[in-house]
């Protein structure tokens, strides 16, 4: 980090040229801080290029012509530069239907009339290079359609290289800001003036030439949209100052004035996704997923996207179990370097928890000021997405309420069925999730094992009935143990015993979690040994079981639960009843029991129907998921909003722990003052009515202190001393 400040102060020690980005470089060998500021420069025709014919003037390797075609709607653009080099870089690694190339002349743009009018025109560092600026701009105006814009930008070489004149060979002339603006004054009549500068990286300001020395450098930057990782913040008393930034822009033509996005010293590929030049040379986005524990639902689905991920991006699994507290998994996550450019919380309150005060003040308190300042950067900056698998926080009960209220704080949300995603576009205050993914199943994994078994009848041996799962979980409103909310005690097994008593030849079989746990990969096994898979629960997520009974090729009988109306075909879906408590599940049940033949036909259209739902075809939308995600947040402004949420909140976590420490002292005087008037009077014979009073209302005033001490310091051993599965195992 400190390597990165001293490069934003003191460009003359490693910048010579730096006319051109080296794209081939290896991984690590380019100047990030000098990509930073090429790439800025750019970023003034963001917003000006959308649906407009651009011209590219001196193009360089195409990078700014790319993003222009493909990433900011620009309807057509044509790059010229007088290199052949750079135009065959430009071709190989930055092509596109909307971009057109050209070797040609910066000093003879008038011999391209044909190609235009053009509404915008970009020259990026282009005027220092020219040897007659006077037909340059005569050939700029010649290709400006009637309310066309022109966008100039020229170095600062006092800036790069120190007062006098440029040291850069390649520079004919040296630009002030002010002898800037006098030579686009003299060419054309309405010109915006501005400076790149090194703010939270690089960004680019208007100035009011009349009061430019008034303009807050701080206001400007926050004003800015956030665009990459880092933060390095100027002090309040901070001014723009031309002479001290990297470089002047001019634009001519009437426009909206809008400071771009702040653009930060940092890898491209994460968040400009720029095609890579050479494939070592730009990351893949690095994903972290967040599940509770190996073994489980959200582990095996994790593990299934990393599978499944390719060389699309880089995927780690990290378990909430290994964590002592939800405050050193934040400080390993958001410390001092970014590790990922996304993290997903399959367990949506293990996000959450990140915007509670006191886990916020736990991770970060024991940190110097600059690196808690990045840390709390870090955290905003960084794409955060969860998950709803379940009916969880659904109530209108306070604690629901307040869970609720944390979901927008999450980047984008997926939910794993149709049904919880209507339900949440419902919610008040609440975006509806970004996207509906199911769950998937591997198809390797869990397949048909002596599937003809199905056709026996009783007379041979007993139908076994199978149900997998938590007999113990309470439901999305922690529900009395009584109410069974998986329904295995209070319909499953009573119906197989009826069953039984009817004389038909049948038994369970089940894989209850509370009584006989068996790992995952052990599941194939037991849904070997089962004839009929039967759900009876009051709410699902997906359910699991069930995709993998009917990868086994089992019949299923169900409520109508998380994603089973989506998930069965015709014949199946007759096999969805609406209570479990009615005489239709029973019956339904009884009539898969004593059906071989049923039982082979749902098997047959269940093998089929189970296909488009494999592991293969479901990480796809996982990932697309994840590249929306970080798209939608670097082209928002929900990081420096983020940022400033956090800030707040480490303040007040902050002063409530200050007032912790003033409650505590407070106590220890009380008590002290207490002690010694209790011994005086006693000394004296002074117990008097309003001495006892007094003495009486000390300790009153001590307990009400030592209450709200002891609640605050509950909070803060909370936050650092229960570990984040401990609060997963009391929801």
């Amino acid at each position: 980090m400190l390597i990165l400040l001293h490069s934003l102060t003191s460009c003359s020690h490693y910048c010579q040229t730096m006319e051109r980005l080296n794209l081939s470089a290896s991984a690590g060998s380019g100047n990030s801080v000098e990509a930073s500021i090429h790439v800025a420069r750019y970023m003034l025709a963001e917003k000006l290029c959308r649906g407009k014919s651009v011209l590219d003037v001196a193009c360089g390797e195409g990078y700014g012509a790319w993003l222009m075609a493909e990433k900011w709607g620009a309807k057509h653009v044509l790059g010229v530069d007088y290199s052949s080099e750079a135009i065959h870089e430009a071709n190989s690694h930055f092509n596109s239907s909307k971009l057109h190339y050209l070797q040609h002349c910066a000093e003879s743009l008038i011999e391209l009339r044909d190609y235009g009018p053009f509404d915008l025109i970009v020259s990026i560092e282009t005027i220092e290079h020219v040897k007659d600026v006077d037909t340059f701009l005569d050939g700029v105006k010649s290709l400006m359609a009637d309310d066309g814009i022109f966008i100039c930008t020229a170095p600062n070489d006092e800036w790069y290289y120190g007062a006098g004149e440029s040291t850069n060979p390649y520079h004919l002339r040296t630009f002030t800001y002010g002898s800037f603006q006098d030579l686009l004054n003299s060419r054309f009549p309405q010109v915006s003036y501005g400076v790149g500068t090194k703010a939270l990286g690089f960004t680019n300001v208007y100035l009011d030439k009349q009061h430019r020395q008034e303009v807050s450098l701080l206001n400007q930057i926050c004003q800015a949209e956030a665009m990459a990782s880092v933060m390095i913040t100027p002090g309040s008393e901070s001014k723009v100052n031309p002479s001290t930034t990297a470089y002047f822009f001019g634009i001519a033509g009437h426009h909206h004035e809008h400071n771009s996005s702040a653009l930060y010293p940092a890898p491209l590929s994460s968040h400009l996704s720029i095609p890579s030049a050479c494939s070592q040379s730009i990351a893949k986005p690095k994903i972290a997923l967040i599940a509770d524990r190996p073994g489980w639902a959200f582990d095996n689905i994790a593990k299934n996207i990393q599978r499944h991920s390719g060389n699309n991006c880089s995927v780690d699994i990290h378990y909430l179990i290994n964590y002592p507290s939800y405050a050193a998994m934040y400080r390993e996550f958001f410390g001092d370097v970014l590790h990922y450019d996304l993290f997903h919380f399959f367990w949506r309150p293990s996000l959450f928890a990140l915007f509670e005060p006191e886990n916020l003040y736990a991770a970060a308190q024991d940190l110097p000021d600059k690196d808690r300042d990045f840390f709390l950067w870090n955290t905003a900056m960084a794409t955060k997405t969860t998950s709803v698998y379940d009916h969880l926080f659904l109530r209108d009960d306070p604690q629901d309420t307040t869970m609720r209220s944390f979901m927008p704080l999450a980047d984008s949300y997926s939910t794993c069925s149709q049904k919880l995603a209507d339900i949440y576009a419902s919610v008040d205050f609440i975006s509806p999730p970004s996207q509906v993914i199911t769950d998937g199943i591997d198809l390797q994994i869990f397949k048909p094992h002596r599937i003809e078994r199905l056709q026996e009848d009783g007379s041979k041996r007993e139908v076994v009935i199978g149900w997998a799962g938590n007999s113990n979980w309470r439901g999305p409103n922690n529900e009395h143990e009584q109410d069974d909310h998986k329904g295995l005690r209070s319909v499953i097994i009573p119906a197989v015993e009826r069953l039984r008593q009817e004389g038909v030849s049948a038994r369970g079989q089940y894989q209850d979690r509370e009584v006989n746990w068996i790992e995952h990969h052990l599941m194939p096994d037991y849904y070997g040994q089962i004839d009929i898979y039967v759900n009876a629960s009051l709410h699902e997520g997906t359910p699991n079981p069930v995709l993998e009974a009917m990868a086994s090729g089992l019949p299923v009988l169900t409520t109508d639960v998380g994603v089973v109306r989506e998930l069965f075909g015709p014949l199946q879906s007759r096999y969805i009843v609406q209570d479990r408590n009615s005489p239709e599940f029973y019956a339904k049940l009884k009539e898969l029991a004593t059906s071989p033949e049923l039982r082979s036909q749902l098997s047959a259209e269940n093998l089929q129907s189970i296909q488009p739902w494999s592991w293969n075809v479901k990480a796809r939308d996982w990932l697309a998921f994840f590249s929306h995600a970080i798209d939608a947040r670097l082209e928002s402004s929900r990081p420096h909003e983020q940022y400033c949420v956090l800030r707040h909140l480490w303040n007040q976590a902050s002063r409530q722990h200050q007032d912790a420490i003033e409650r505590q002292h407070l106590c220890a005087a009380i008590e002290t003052l207490q002690r010694e008037l209790q011994r005086e009077c006693e000394a004296k014979g002074l117990l008097l009515e309003g001495s006892q009073t007094l003495i009486k209302s000390m300790g009153q005033l001590l307990e009400r202190q030592r209450s709200c001490l002891s609640r605050s310091l509950h909070h803060q051993k909370h936050a650092t001393d229960v570990p984040p599965e401990a609060r997963l195992d009391h929801l």
